[in-house]
């Protein structure tokens, strides 16, 4: 658990046996929060430059290391690659396909240049009709008669040697398929395994409770366990898509165990990468989107592209090594 993770959950832990002792809900939603629970002190903030304000700039100044503490901007360095070993460009993007048109997806693919592309809520359909994608990314899996999750999608330019769904687990995990993965063929005897999963949202998911991540969790767990017991048997593998979950919940423990975060790693600035375009151009809110690898994949470089039009999730972009 990293010391933001540790520091929050010390922070509301404290606040909840307080104050909500029964109601994890609160706490978890809290959790999620916790960085815009320090906006009220801005309200304060001018104040703090009166007289007699000794008390306010206590509290201010509280806040703000707290803020600082909590939430201090991440700084990682891209890595080098090897000599000699080979570059692979992946991009993952929840498309949001029922609100997003292609030429959207079209400019974004034309700017990133990825060699593998998972999309999450993509249109079949769309895709089905687009020829200049396919010709681009002439390996894929997105179609229903396929067996491709619906709104799952794997674009390469690696041919493809397997590909499946994974649903397994205890009977109430899934309310449906949400895990592809394929196996690539990168040449050199190299071969990369892209797991595309998109778990169910924590929020008004179940009929009358505004939040309840008892399924998300299930999945999550089942994720990591069938990405792991890939990793246990050699492959190189990359666990991408949008999680539903943020770095601050619970749950994100399960997500990462024996994984590694690539913002974490070498990303730089918050990794947010969904928020409300319509009413907030500027930033992402949080992050729930998700680029993590196995122990053979060595990341070099990780970025978020929010610029892309139409969806209220940014796009993740990754180079890696092998």
């Amino acid at each position: 658990m990293s010391r933001r993770t540790e520091c929050v959950y010390l922070l509301l832990q404290t606040i909840q046996r307080v104050f909500f002792p029964q109601q994890s809900a609160i706490f978890a939603l809290a959790a999620i929060l916790a960085p815009y629970l320090f906006a009220p002190f801005l309200f304060f903030l001018p104040f703090c430059f009166l007289k007699n304000r000794g008390l306010i700039r206590i509290v201010v100044l509280f806040a703000f290391c707290l803020f600082c503490l909590c939430f201090s901007p991440h700084f990682a360095a891209a890595s080098t690659a090897p000599s000699g070993a080979q570059q692979i460009r992946v991009l993952t993007w929840n498309f949001l396909a029922e609100k997003n048109s292609r030429s959207s997806l079209r400019d974004l693919l034309a700017k990133q240049k990825p060699d593998i592309v998972a999309l999450q809520e993509a249109d079949w359909q769309g895709i089905d009709e687009s020829s200049d994608l396919l010709e681009e990314y002439p390996y894929h899996i997105y179609r229903p008669d396929q067996g491709a999750p619906s709104g799952e999608a794997i674009l390469s330019k690696y041919p493809i040697l397997q590909y499946d769904t994974y649903s397994g687990g205890a009977n109430g995990t899934w309310d449906f398929q949400r895990v592809l993965w394929a196996q690539l063929d990168l040449g050199h005897g190299k071969t990369m395994v892209v797991v595309d999963a998109h778990p169910i949202n924590a929020i008004n998911s179940v009929y009358g409770c505004f939040y309840c991540p008892q399924m998300r969790d299930r999945q999550i767990t089942e994720i990591n366990h069938f990405t792991m017991g890939l990793v246990k048997q050699g492959e190189n593998v990359l666990l991408v898509g949008d999680m539903n979950v943020t770095d601050r919940e619970k749950a994100y423990s399960s997500l990462v165990q024996g994984l590694r975060d690539i913002q974490v790693l070498v990303g730089g600035g918050s990794g947010n990468s969904w928020g409300l375009p319509q009413t907030n151009r500027f930033w992402a809110f949080e992050r729930i989107d998700y680029v993590l690898s196995g122990p053979t994949v060595q990341p070099l470089y990780l970025t978020t592209d929010c610029q892309a039009v139409g969806s209220d999730h940014c796009a993740l972009i990754g180079v890696f090594a092998l």
